[in-house]
């Protein structure tokens, strides 16, 4: 009898300690996975790094696009000339320069204004019989 109660022990004994060991496991894990440092958080990282990578490389390509246009402007007359006539509406002598501004399509003026009508434009309205004699 008194083995048996020393067995009951024993393995109850056991049984608590694969519990605790099984929680303190699933802790372990559970931090691993969802911590601070975790896998979830090194993911987020790294896709970071990534997206922090491509637009450097994009700054990098962008800088050497200017570098390239700065050099271009300091030593062709050419590139320096185009730069004048566009932003800066330069013309040669003897040149004429026409500026026509750019206007979208919500921003055009009508033809007439919304109150225009023909009778104020001289003309007899269209629904009248003087309007369609030849």
């Amino acid at each position: 009898m008194k083995t048996q109660l020393a067995d009951a022990k024993k393995r109850q004994r056991r049984l608590r300690w694969a519990v605790i060991a099984g929680v303190a496991l699933l802790g372990f894990l559970v931090h691993e996975v969802v911590g601070e440092n975790g896998y979830l958080a090194r993911r987020e990282q790294h896709r970071r790094i990534q997206a922090l990578s491509e637009e450097i490389d994009q700054l990098k390509a962008e800088n050497v696009q200017i570098t390239d246009r700065i050099q271009n402007l300091r030593s062709d007359p050419a590139a320096i000339e185009e730069l004048a006539r566009e932003q800066l509406h330069l013309g040669r002598p003897g040149e004429m320069i026409v500026a026509i501004p750019e206007s979208s399509p919500e921003e055009e003026p009508s033809r007439a204004p919304k109150n225009f009508s023909a009778s104020q434009a001289g003309q007899p309205p269209a629904d009248s019989p003087e309007f369609f004699q030849d």
